[in-house]
């Protein structure tokens, strides 16, 4: 584990952590996100960079020797069932680090992806990018037109809501830029499904 960089990293997600907190607080209105509500951990392929996976790990070894037995255990059982998919590039699976009581063992470690997750994004391509619990009448469910993927306008007034929706560039392309530390001996890594780092 290369600690330099993971000090580097520490400084980014404290950075990211408070421009997130913002966009949450301004958004806070179409989020349903709660404590137990965990549908973005059921099924996922939860893509880490190097550096976020050696972070992971560091919430890991904090765990009790217990929790770790069931992750490990959660994890194996995975691999098996990614051995036997047809299709391996589709295979979505439960995060094993959600435990049985619907929370993450390693919240304040968790990666990228999960602290940005529930927000609209937009990415490189200007595409509105929705969260998928939407669908389940979720996070800005009463604005997105579903045919379309777009905030529909005449349902934001109907509803009255104080705020516009609004979509960030906060995708996992933009928030592993090069260019964020540019000058330090900082980089993300390789990017990779979090059961192909174990």
């Amino acid at each position: 584990m290369d600690f330099e960089r993971l000090k580097y990293f520490k400084q980014y997600l404290n950075t990211i952590d408070s421009v997130l907190k913002g966009y949450f607080e301004e958004q806070k209105e179409y989020i349903c996100c709660k404590r137990g509500c965990a549908y973005c951990c059921e099924k996922g392929q939860y893509p880490f960079s190097e550096v976020e996976f050696d972070y992971i790990m560091l919430g890991f070894f904090k765990l009790s020797k217990e929790e770790q037995i069931k992750v490990l255990e959660r994890v194996k059982s995975i691999k098996e069932e990614y051995e036997k998919a047809d299709d391996k590039k589709a295979f979505m699976y439960r995060c094993p680090f959600l435990n049985n009581e619907k929370e993450c063992s390693i919240y304040d470690f968790r990666g990228i992806i999960c602290r940005t997750f529930g927000l609209l994004t937009v990415g490189s391509n200007e595409k509105l990018k929705v969260p998928f619990c939407q669908s389940l009448g979720l996070n800005f469910s009463k604005v997105i037109n579903q045919e379309e993927k777009k905030i529909d306008e005449e349902l934001v007034k109907k509803y009255e809501y104080k705020n516009q929706p609004k979509a960030y560039c906060i995708d996992l392309k933009n928030m592993t830029d090069p260019e964020i530390f540019a000058g330090k001996a900082f980089e993300f890594g390789e990017i990779k499904k979090l059961i192909d780092w174990f």
